[in-house]
C-alpha cells in the first residue's frame, strides 16, 4: 500500500487573511463601540520599560516593536530565505507608519504590578524570590503569536471604510523569563 503524500500550502490559505472577531466595548455607551480581534503572529524586535517595578526596581512590563509576519518558507529563522517574512501591508509597533500601527504589549505583562504574582507565576515579593533575579522581556528577534486589536466605533470594514480613526495594538502571549546569579 503506497502512503499518501501531503501537500504543502501557504498559511494563507489555511488560515484566512481575515480571521477576526468582534467585541462589544461598552453597552452603556451610545453610538454602541466595538473592538476587532484579528489573529496573527508578530516578531519581536525590541522592547522598552514602562516604568513599572518590583521591589528591587526591577521593570515587570514592557511596550514592544512588534511586526506582523508571515511564514513564507520552512524552517527556522527570520527573512524571506529563512521561514519569517514582514507582512506586506501588516501591523507594525515602531514604524509609525502605513496602514496598520500601534503600541506592541505582552497579554501576560497585563496584570503585572511588581507586587505579588506576576504574569510568570512567581511573587516578586516573596520571601524566596532572590534579590539578584529580575524579570526579562521576550526575546528579540523571535516568533510569538498573537493578536491585533483595533478600537473604534467604525468597526466594521464593509460599513466603514475609512479606518483613519483606528487605534491598534499589538498584542503577544509569551511567558517572561526570569533570569540572575544566585545568592
Amino acid at each position: 500500500m503506497a502512503k499518501p503524500r501531503l501537500k504543502s500550502v501557504p498559511a494563507q490559505q489555511i488560515i484566512p487573511d481575515g480571521l477576526t472577531a468582534y467585541h462589544l466595548q461598552d453597552v452603556n455607551v451610545r453610538p454602541l463601540k466595538y473592538s476587532s480581534i484579528t489573529y496573527t503572529v508578530f516578531s519581536i524586535a525590541g522592547a522598552t520599560v514602562t516604568g513599572l517595578e518590583d521591589a528591587n526596581d526591577n521593570p515587570v512590563q514592557w511596550t514592544y516593536n512588534l511586526t506582523e509576519v508571515v511564514k513564507v518558507s520552512p524552517g527556522y529563522g527570520i527573512g524571506e530565505a529563512n521561514g519569517w517574512f514582514k507582512k506586506p501591508g501588516g501591523f507594525s509597533a515602531f514604524e509609525a507608519s502605513g496602514p496598520i500601527y500601534g503600541v506592541g504589549y505582552n497579554s501576560m505583562e497585563n496584570y503585572n504590578t511588581g507586587v505579588g504574582r506576576q504574569g510568570t507565576g512567581i511573587d516578586h515579593d516573596g520571601d524566596n524570590y532572590p534579590t539578584t533575579y529580575q524579570m526579562q522581556p521576550l526575546q528579540t528577534n523571535s516568533i510569538w503569536p498573537g493578536i491585533i486589536v483595533a478600537f473604534d466605533q467604525y468597526w466594521d470594514k464593509r460599513l466603514y471604510p475609512d479606518q483613519s480613526e483606528l487605534l491598534y495594538e499589538g498584542w503577544v502571549f509569551g511567558v517572561n523569563a526570569e533570569d540572575g546569579t544566585c545568592s
